[in-house]
């Protein structure tokens, strides 16, 4: 039951680019980071194994999972460049260009940035993915072991705890707990982690009468909305930290009330059918907020209600089309794959 959820945060990253709202996006994306965690330990202990076939069938699924889509996306970039012109989209986002080198274009083509700050590198034909950087690290990270254990998971939560004390003493304001590739380890061991206690945390949440993830849902809208209020008032940078720690705990007993919670066959195939999207809407919509703001206004504007509800219908339109087009047939290929 995790399909609605996840669409839910993928909306919540078009919020942050195009209106638009602050630290949502960053949080969104640290949410998804737990989901991942969560989602990857589950599928290695259920479905993979870990012996070395278990562990490349797993990243072969991965794979499966992630390009096609993402190259629908960059093609969809590529034709807005050709149709619009490299000046105006440019414009719109930096990072949006045709790659020039070789090793430019097989960064592109693999969503593969390597640094340790992927966001810094450009061009990237569709910005969001330098969080699919990430996501890669951490998925090989997990298929070779890392979360197999609840001993292995609790030490590799105590690494990322301690990388989070060391940059926050020695690096407070250079990125380090958001935009690097190891920012991403505590939001994924907590997923993990989480994995492996999903029945005694829905257990203690059901005693706190907390029966619902979507009390849970309004509960991290709430957190976010209180620190933005309390950032705006005081200007203390470490409320944005604190904050995203409390999101990534949140985030991890909603995933956990997901996994457990019930529903019938038409609740099910409503929770597919959006959670379809959420992949497609990550990934297209910064163009469609381009090929919005061009068709209301005629300029590259990045941002305004206007063009997010125009970007977004654009976005879940061609989403749409997308899932339909190319999920099939990789579906069957994942299908035949998990199945050896």
């Amino acid at each position: 039951m995790f399909g609605i959820w996840r669409t839910l945060l993928a909306i919540e990253v078009v919020a942050y680019h195009i209106l638009p709202l602050p630290l949502i996006g960053r949080y969104a994306v640290f949410s998804f980071f737990v989901l991942s965690g969560f989602l990857m330990t589950e599928i290695m202990q259920r479905a993979y194994g870990y012996t070395p076939g278990g562990s490349v069938r797993y990243l072969a699924n991965r794979a499966l999972r992630l390009l096609p889509s993402y190259w629908f996306a960059a093609a969809v970039t590529l034709v807005l460049i050709a149709g619009y012109g490299a000046r105006d989209v440019v414009n719109y986002h930096s990072a949006m260009t045709v790659p020039q080198s070789a090793l430019q274009w097989a960064e592109n083509a693999t969503m593969v940035f390597p640094d340790l700050f992927p966001r810094t590198i450009e061009p990237r034909l569709v910005p969001p993915t330098w969080a699919l950087t990430v996501e890669i690290c951490f998925y090989i990270l997990i298929g070779i072991g890392a979360s197999r254990t609840k001993v292995t998971t609790w030490v590799w939560l105590i690494c990322s705890c301690a990388y989070v004390l060391v940059t926050r003493l020695l690096y407070p304001g250079g990125g380090y707990l958001f935009d690097a590739i190891p920012a991403g380890s505590l939001p994924f061991s907590v997923g993990a982690l989480a994995w492996h206690y999903r029945d005694d945390i829905c257990l203690r949440l059901n005693r706190l009468r907390v029966s619902d993830a979507r009390m849970l849902i309004v509960g991290r809208w709430v957190l976010w909305g209180a620190i933005v209020l309390l950032q705006t008032q005081t200007g203390w940078k470490w409320l944005e930290i604190l904050g995203n720690w409390l999101n990534i705990a949140i985030s991890a007993f909603i995933v956990c009330k997901l996994f457990t919670a019930k529903g019938g066959q038409s609740l099910h195939r409503i929770d597919k059918a959006v959670g379809d999207l959420s992949y497609p809407v990550y990934l297209l919509h910064l163009q469609m907020g381009f090929l919005a703001a061009m068709i209301l206004s005629g300029q590259p504007t990045r941002t305004g209600p206007a063009i997010f509800a125009l970007g977004l219908l654009l976005t879940i339109v061609l989403g749409a089309a997308s899932a339909r087009l190319i999920d099939p047939a990789v579906e069957h290929l994942r299908r035949r794959i998990k199945a050896r």
